[in-house]
């Protein structure tokens, strides 16, 4: 089996394949089960008059008024959006293309398919209308832009009065049908609202009949599917009920029993069936297991033509004449939501015989970027000609299709498998299946789980029956792990990045010749690679959880592949060691017992292997080699110059550091066997993958510290001789940086970053951010350029390393903008900032630093950096932090990315030209009075005005004519409307949706992403959302929205307490045409071990130990001065 390339073969039909979900699980990256946005159960808390059903009846909604209290299965949801490609609209499955057709909707959900499109004029201010139509106006904390809450609708509607007027009965229908759409077939990712542009439709009911729901609840699903099929989205909206039905009707994965199944078939719509399963499986199914049965499904498992068996007398006459339009090749539109209905791609859907389609039309997804009274059908018009003439493109049965060439093209465009498959090693058989990419196969066979894959390797084969046996390329993933425990426990290192950097030079050839004496005289056949599945997990397994009971017998032995780590060379980068995600460590896949047997009886012929490789490199000659071949060569001899003492006679000067490498009895150390194998696979691979440039993507993988008594680096750091910072230089800078927090107190911080070093950093960090405006201007020209928005840090150093290798590393095509609050409450606010500093020294123009609230001199106190940095520097700990503090009065207040996206730390702010002084509330003035002269006295600012404040001040007040600084650190936005001052922090504003909507439409902007606000501050606040998930859309308007990002988990950092919030953290990638789309990204805490826990503990008591010594020395300073008083007075 092909497990390097599970499709598609040919990328001309799916073209995303980079951005769907799919490559993200394939790598590791699973981003768990969706939360489904639909409320059909609160349907049945509303109590319909008979006079009002007989209304909602008139306005063809009868049947959706219907299906009430489903079931979700969130994890069946989950994997069939996993399967859903939005360049087809269709869900690509194993067996071919099935989609949800109109077809489907109409027999589902009971929905009129033919008909006016839904669309009209999406601007209608939410006060006027609702009190046009509704007779009632929700107040500030019930509305959101041009949204209303669902609670607001069932509270005021839901109860009509029995002697109720004719307008009263009219205006609680609107509001159930308007509260209906927005519990189903419109459900938002708010959860909770409804957008009341839909209410046009019911100002006359007879009309309301007339459009086509259905189409328009099927372009709404498509739009939802799309969206959640990209990496990184984490939830779904839409007609969740129409989605699990279908999957119901068609797979029977997943399906439910049925309580009366004889009657299912008289049901009208097919939902209500449904209502009558026996359990539901949500409980009882995970995600995975519905994953796999999709990646395994077959025929059998598929019922193309469920409809068969239904009763058409069950349908009025006038809606049966509309099953003509299921099969209509044309455009669904609702309102700005236009999607391609492609029928003719799952013909057999419709009894017909299937062969290639052709291939999609292109469209563009339009969004509603529109402005008051403007009509979408003027801006829509060619997506309107399409739907007029639906009836023209009705699909017709190709009688020379022919399946087996169907499938053959199918095979070749499409993504076979969505998980890794779990093969198990069977030494017997090494047999493998046929690759998944056959252009030629006519049948596709079901995936292996019995054979493992044989990695291909430019050594010979003789070599690899001793060396350990490569393992695939491990993606980045979020524990920073070491990979295998010797018998002594003694964690295997990888190679220093001094010499990894030195191997691309060998070519090949030299490479073979150097290992051939490696072969083995026998020609016992070695165990087979391990399983992808069980190489990660052992290799992400923490050393505590290794145990070693008493050795297996050596059949058992043989049976497990050499554990010694091999991390491949990733195409296009540097052959270094990635990092690993933390996982459970499962003893029934891979026994500890079986890894340290193994070693043992391979470190012998190694130990031969090595001496022999060291004689020949002694005689190789160096006849043609370059420079830098020459110094790799060398490199290798220091090596085993290292393992072997002086057995080799090698001219080069080893560090003798590096000789407790060898144990007691003259072997090699099981560190030197990584590291040579590691060696030996990086240069055999260096020829055909180079080292990066800037201009690739520098996703360095960082090797584990936390187990090296050593530093994997040289320290101390030392700045660059010629003062120009390169990719070589921060890979040691983060590797020191993460092995001084496992590894050594706070005070000893000096010995990895002297203030030497750390003042040469600040100069050049100071000398750009000096000339860069309050507002950094961000151009995106580039196709392939993305921008990653980064929230609150707040000294979570392990999680900012795991963000930045998650994301990929700043490059010439991936921008980085971090939004403020580096510094915190944990240990390694320091070692944060000091690394962000030297990714703005070493990309200028790609890396963005942006000031935040705890870039400020009271914060810094208050938060415990300024401990933290005089712990760390000592003697030199005031100048270390006065050169912090100067270097926080320079950085940015705020960015604009691509004239579209607004993003700073607090939010917006105050105009210039009116401040007003905090009031000192007297006796007689009341709380309302003050608030409501405050609110009078306020306007917006604007982006000129904030490129004029002066942002050198280290504590901005929130009064005088400087006050944006402060508002652009410290406000907050609200849910009620209005620009007021925000009394619970004491400084900056509150802002509602409609300053929102009056800066982005006044900006031109789309998007603004603020941070600022994490989950310990979102609990008091229970008028906006949570940040459980590291983000929180807080305002929906007409011109665009507003984000709170917030990239810290397990909040707050400190380990050691146990009051964390178990928050996870996100972050935002913006990509091309308009940057103003963010896909979330959210990702858990990196776990850190007892070691570290202890080293922080240790950093508290030296911090603890230190405010003590200052408070003396300030005692002893006051009582000095009062003595001095004394003396003068008397």
């Amino acid at each position: 089996m092909d497990l390097d390339n599970p499709g598609p073969c040919d990328s001309s039909v799916l073209t995303e394949q980079d951005l769907h979900v799919s490559s993200a699980i394939w790598d590791g990256e699973d981003r768990g089960v969706l939360k489904c946005h639909e409320h059909t159960k609160e349907l049945k808390m509303w109590k319909l008059t008979e006079a009002q059903i007989k209304l909602v009846e008139m306005a063809g909604f009868k049947h959706l008024s219907m299906i009430t209290d489903m079931s979700i299965d969130a994890p069946l949801i989950s994997a069939l959006v996993e399967r859903w490609r939005r360049e087809t609209n269709s869900f690509h499955m194993r067996v071919g293309e099935m989609t949800i057709t109109l077809e489907d909707v109409f027999l589902i959900l009971g929905l009129p398919i033919d008909g006016d499109p839904v669309i009209g004029v999406t601007s209608h201010a939410c006060e006027s209308i609702c009190r046009k139509l509704l007779g009632n106006v929700p107040r500030s904390e019930h509305r959101s832009g041009r949204m209303v809450k669902l609670s607001w609708l069932r509270e005021s509607f839901s109860r009509c009065p029995e002697d109720a007027s004719e307008e009263q009965i009219k205006r609680s229908t609107r509001a159930y049908l308007l509260y209906l759409l927005g519990c189903t077939i419109f459900s938002s990712s708010t959860g909770n609202k409804v957008p009341v542009m839909y209410l046009q439709f019911f100002e006359n009911f007879d009309d309301t009949k007339r459009y086509a729901w259905g189409a328009a609840a099927l372009a709404y699903l498509y739009r939802a599917l799309g969206n959640a099929s990209l990496n990184g989205q984490t939830s779904i909206c839409g007609s969740i009920t129409l989605l699990q039905c279908w999957s119901y009707e068609h797979l029977k994965v997943g399906r439910p029993a049925l309580e009366n199944f004889h009657k299912s078939a008289q049901d009208f719509p097919r939902a209500l069936k449904w209502r009558r399963k026996r359990k539901v499986y949500s409980n009882s199914k995970s995600l995975s297991v519905y994953r796999e049965a999709l990646d395994t499904l077959e025929l059998s498992d598929v019922t193309f033509l469920p409809y068969i068996d239904m009763d058409n007398a069950l349908i009025q006459e006038e809606m049966r004449k509309q099953m003509t339009i299921g099969r209509s090749s044309t455009m669904l539109i609702c309102f700005d939501k236009a999607e391609r209905h492609l029928p003719d791609r799952c013909l057999r859907q419709f009894g017909m015989h299937r062969s290639p389609p052709t291939p999609v039309k292109q469209w563009k997804r339009k969004s509603r970027d529109t402005y008051e009274s403007t009509d979408l059908s003027k801006k829509m018009a060619s997506e309107l000609r399409e739907w007029k003439g639906r009836r023209n493109h009705i699909i017709k049965d190709d009688l020379d299709g022919d399946e087996s060439r169907y499938m053959d093209w199918y095979l070749n465009i499409t993504r076979k498998l969505i998980g890794r498959p779990s093969p198990q090693p069977n030494p017997a058989t090494q047999q493998a299946p046929p690759p998944l990419c056959n252009p030629t196969s006519q049948k596709l066979s079901p995936p292996s789980t019995t054979t493992t894959q044989q990695r291909s390797s430019p050594l010979s084969s003789s070599t690899m029956q001793i060396l350990p046996s490569p393992i695939p390329t491990l993606t980045t993933q979020r524990r920073p792990s070491p990979v295998v425990c010797s018998t002594s426990e003694q964690m295997l290192s990888p190679l220093p990045t001094a010499a990894t950097q030195t191997l691309s030079s060998i070519p090949t050839p030299i490479i073979q010749q150097s290992l051939s004496p490696l072969a083995a005289p026998t020609t016992q056949q070695m165990p087979s690679p391990l399983p992808t599945h069980t190489t990660q997990q052992m290799a992400s397994a923490p050393l505590t959880s290794i145990t070693h009971p008493a050795p297996p017998s050596s059949s058992t032995t043989q049976q497990i592949a050499s554990p010694l780590p091999t991390l491949a060379t990733q195409q296009g980068s540097s052959p270094l060691p990635s990092t690993a995600t933390e996982r459970s460590f499962n003893p029934n896949e891979l026994e500890s017992t079986k890894i340290s047997s193994l070693l043992s009886s391979e470190n012998a012929r190694m130990s031969a292997a090595l001496r022999e490789i060291a004689h020949i490199t002694n005689d190789l000659s160096t006849e043609g080699f370059d420079s830098q071949q020459l110094q790799s060569l060398l490199k290798i001899k220091e090596l085993l110059h290292v393992g072997y003492g002086d057995e080799t006679e090698v001219g080069v000067e080893v560090d003798p550091r590096n000789k407790e490498v060898v144990n007691d009895d003259g072997d090699p150390d099981q560190t030197l066997l990584s590291q040579l194998h590691y060696l030996a696979t990086a240069c055999a691979e260096s020829s055909q993958n180079p080292e990066p440039t800037l201009d690739e993507d520098p996703s360095h993988m960082l090797a584990s510290t936390e187990n090296l008594s050593q530093p994997p680096v040289q320290i101390p750091l030392t700045w660059p001789v010629n003062g120009i910072l390169t990719l070589d230089w921060m890979h040691d800078v983060m590797s020191a940086f993460e092995w001084s927090s496992w590894n050594i107190s706070p005070s000893e911080f000096t010995s990895i970053l002297p203030s030497s070093v750390f003042d040469s950093l600040l100069n050049s960090a100071s000398r750009i951010l000096h000339k860069e405006p309050n507002c950094v201007r961000i151009d995106c020209f580039e196709e392939d350029l993305s921008v990653v928005i980064v929230g609150d840090i707040c000294g979570k150093l392990h999680d900012l390393i795991f963000l930045l290798q998650d994301a990929g590393f700043p490059s010439q095509n991936r921008i980085f903008v971090f939004n403020g609050d580096y510094i915190g409450i944990g240990g390694w606010g320091l070692e944060t900032f000091l690394l962000l500093l030297a990714w703005k020294v070493l990309l200028p123009h790609r890396v963005y630093l942006l000031r935040g609230n705890h870039e400020t001199k009271l914060c810094t106190s208050e938060c415990g950096f300024e401990e933290e940095v005089m712990t760390k520097y000592g003697d030199q700990g005031k100048h270390v932090y006065r050169r912090c503090l100067d270097c926080f009065s320079k950085l940015p207040l705020a960015s604009t990315i691509a004239g579209r996206v607004y993003t700073t730390h607090g939010g917006l702010f105050r105009s210039s030209s009116i401040s007003i002084a905090p009031l000192r509330k007297s006796h007689k003035m009341k709380d309302s009075e003050e608030s409501n002269h405050d609110v009078e006295m306020l306007s917006l600012g604007s982006l000129e005005e904030l490129s004029k404040a002066k942002r050198t001040i280290l504590d901005p007040r929130s009064s005088g004519t400087n006050s944006i600084l402060c508002d652009a650190l410290w406000s907050d936005p609200s849910m009620e409307c209005g620009l007021k001052p925000n009394l619970q922090r004491g400084c900056g504003l509150l802002w509602g949706p409609d300053c929102t909507e009056t800066f982005l439409k006044k900006s031109n902007l789309k998007l603004i992403i603020r941070s600022h606000e994490g989950p310990d501050a979102r609990e008091k606040r229970e008028d906006l959302g949570r940040m459980d998930e590291g983000y929180s859309i807080d305002h929906e308007v007409e011109s665009g929205k507003l984000v709170t990002l917030f990239s810290a988990p397990d909040f707050p950092p400190s380990q050691s307490s146990g009051e964390r919030l178990n928050n996870k953290g996100a972050y935002i990638v913006l990509g091309p045409p308009t940057f103003d789309d963010p896909v979330f990204h959210t990702f858990k805490a990196v776990t850190l071990g007892a070691k570290i826990r202890k080293n922080e503990d240790s950093q508290a008591n030296e911090r603890k130990k230190h405010r003590k010594s200052e408070v003396c020395r300030k005692r002893e300073q006051e009582t000095e001065k009062s003595v001095k008083r004394h003396r003068y007075r008397s």
